[in-house]
């Protein structure tokens, strides 16, 4: 899972106090990820050639409650990739522009 990611606790440091705190942690960062769909996301490289709808897989397990363009090589904006699709396991994505692009998308 992408985001925020618990603090890890040395194997010569764990004590019951350490056990406490890092079961704390998992508790407030699971409450805090159903919460914020936005931070539960991953991170997509996407590649587009021509208009032709383009599919990749999520991982996430569920489907997706929105998307973000972060960056993107086209010629074109950002608001010309458009979602077409998607479910539990892929999203399919179409870009606008007929130039072949690449697109880092946050799928959350």
């Amino acid at each position: 899972m992408s985001g925020i990611r618990r603090p890890q606790i040395p194997p010569s440091h764990q004590t019951d106090t350490a056990a406490r705190l890092d079961a704390m942690w998992r508790r407030l960062s699971d409450r805090l990820f159903a919460r914020v769909p936005f931070l539960s996301g991953v991170m997509l490289d996407v590649a587009t050639t021509g208009t032709d709808p383009t599919v990749v897989t999520h991982g996430l397990g569920r489907t997706p409650s929105g998307w973000i363009v972060c960056d993107h090589t086209s010629s074109a904006d950002a608001q010309s990739l458009q979602r077409t699709a998607w479910d539990t396991k892929s999203l399919s994505l179409l870009a606008s522009a007929a130039d072949d692009a690449t697109w880092k998308v946050w799928v959350f």
